[in-house]
């Protein structure tokens, strides 16, 4: 599997914080204050520094596409219960609650039906899907910093998506309902939280 983040991955923190913030941070962890007792599933998770400071309450597994990323993940992460996989959601396994830190935004429209239904497959019965992500913006610009974060990523990581997904219609074909969201920068970062039904 050709490792598309390999030369990012050095940078990729910086960058993020440079542009936003702690804006990201705070959508992937604004709902992890109650997973002592979980069993998760995080999928796309990247370096995992933003989960440093839960780590001790994780248990589960990791799942990422990136092997520089999964490796600075483990060393990130060392202190967790997470069992760290390159590319695949494991076989046998059940989840209470599935993370999605921007990850979707990633996929075209058959790779996300194809990721929900084997999240759909894992989830046990009331389990709940942490997303967070970019959300379509009418906010000129947000719009045009948007548009060249999506052509940046599919010049530099080879991401085949053109624009983002509506997330509402794919999760809830999946069988999944919305509980609750968070939001920043006039609505363009958003926390979602997910149940199945």
């Amino acid at each position: 599997m050709k490792d598309n983040y390999r030369w990012l991955t050095p940078v990729y923190e910086l960058l993020s914080s440079l542009v936003f913030g702690q804006t990201l941070k705070q959508s992937k962890t604004c709902y992890l204050s109650n997973i002592r007792n979980k069993h998760l599933l995080i999928i796309g998770g990247g370096t995992g520094s933003d989960y440093q400071s839960v780590q001790r309450d994780m248990k589960g597994d990791f799942v990422e596409v990136s092997v520089s990323m999964l490796r600075k993940a483990e060393k990130n992460l060392e202190s967790s219960e997470l069992n760290f996989h390159l590319g695949e959601i494991p076989l046998g396994e059940t989840y209470d609650l599935i993370l999605l830190p921007f990850v979707l935004d990633t996929l075209i429209d058959e790779e996300l039906e194809e990721l929900l239904m084997k999240i759909k497959a894992v989830s046990k019965q009331g389990a709940l899907i942490y997303l967070s992500d970019f959300f379509p913006q009418k906010n000129r610009r947000n719009k045009l910093l948007q548009s060249l974060m999506i052509r940046f990523f599919r010049a530099f990581t080879k991401h085949p998506r053109k624009d983002l997904p509506d997330y509402k219609e794919f999760l809830e074909k999946a069988g999944f309902r919305l509980l609750k969201e968070k939001t920043w920068s006039e609505d363009w970062v958003r926390a979602q939280l997910w149940q199945k039904a």
